[in-house]
């Protein structure tokens, strides 16, 4: 929800507020949204800056960086680390730059990966066999990349102990989404099925989204800044990837996976982050097309029930949009007694 100045200055004309409230309640707003990240041209030069300065620093470090050999990297990156860590520093204690502090932390922390890769070259140190060029990090699955993606976990934590900035979260749900992945031939060894690859990815993203379960929770009890959406994103990307790419086998797979992403489009509506609701809806839609284009491809009747059914879902969607809040009420009423402290929105609502 956004409040304008205009709505406060029409709730003094309607004697909602008394005559010199909008202006005071208008100033406490400002002073109190100065430090947080909103869309206008500042904060937006903000995340484009730190994006291309992480893109420079990672995916687009061309061959010719291996030149500097493995010390000159670690060099480059720990002075890139110090720079923005100090500016860091300074810009996150005023409240005004604050976005751009964290951002800057955020930088910092980026140059980790680098730091690492930098160090294992020089001493020829990797969990197995050379993983290849740095930029070769973001592309392929390589047990050589462990070491770079648990210092990225352990310094960001470090971080978050004096920063409380929710953006951190990015590269450290970037690198436990690569350690998913990259755990695989570190465990099975370099020959891992495809199978193997994606039932690790799906336990990992459960466990993912249950720790961003957790930190939602704790935030909607305790309060502070909102921790959980990067979190969610890696976690539901991870499990819903893994389980759309399993091979199903049979009819009764596959319906089962249909029914997941609806329960996901339900839980959605439980603790209210639209990334459930975006994997659900998608695969539930790719299996509606794979039973047209499979199960149903020569039936005359299959279309016309699919555009009843597409009918349907919009006329859901506008009854939704109607009584959507008696509707998530009325869903989480249905929950078994006592569970309602442990859904994050229900909690937020009880209070």
């Amino acid at each position: 929800m956004q409040v304008t100045r205009k709505d406060l200055d029409d709730m003094e004309s309607q004697g909602i507020l008394t005559p010199g409230q909008g202006e005071l309640l208008w100033r406490a707003l400002r002073e109190k949204g100065a430090g947080r990240p909103r869309f206008d041209l500042a904060h937006v030069l903000y995340y484009l800056g730190a994006l291309v300065v992480m893109g420079a620093m990672t995916y687009f470090m061309t061959l010719g960086w291996a030149s500097f050999g493995g010390g000159g990297l670690a060099s480059v990156a720990a002075a890139y680390m110090l720079l923005f860590a100090m500016a860091g520093r300074t810009y996150f204690a005023a409240p005004q730059t604050r976005v751009a502090g964290g951002l800057l932390w955020t930088l910092a922390l980026a140059m980790v990966p680098l730091l690492v890769y930098g160090l294992q070259e020089s001493l020829g140190l990797w969990p197995q066999e050379f993983p290849g060029a740095y930029r070769d990090f973001y592309v392929w699955v390589r047990g050589g990349w462990f070491w770079m993606e648990v210092a990225t976990l352990g310094v960001g934590a470090l971080i978050l102990r004096r920063v409380s900035f929710p953006f951190l979260l990015m590269p450290i749900s970037l690198a436990l989404y690569f350690l998913s992945m990259d755990l695989v031939p570190l465990i099975y060894g370099q020959e891992f099925t495809w199978d193997q690859r994606l039932w690790f990815s799906v336990w990992f993203g459960l466990a993912l989204c249950g720790g961003a379960y957790a930190v939602d929770l704790k935030r909607l009890r305790h309060g502070g800044e909102d921790f959980a959406p990067w979190l969610y994103l890696f976690g539901a990307t991870a499990l819903w990837g893994g389980l759309s790419l399993l091979d199903s086998g049979s009819e009764l797979r596959r319906l089962g996976y249909a029914t997941i992403n609806v329960l996901l489009i339900f839980f959605s509506l439980l603790v209210d982050r639209g990334v459930f609701l975006v994997y659900g809806s998608l695969g539930f839609f790719g299996y509606l097309s794979y039973l047209s284009y499979t199960v149903f491809a020569d039936s005359l009747f299959f279309p016309f029930v699919l555009s009843a059914l597409g009918v349907v879902l919009i006329l859901a969607g506008v009854q939704y949009r109607k009584y959507e809040d008696h509707i998530k009420k009325g869903l989480r009423r249905l929950l078994p007694p006592g569970m309602a402290p442990w859904i994050p929105v229900a909690y937020r609502e009880d209070e």
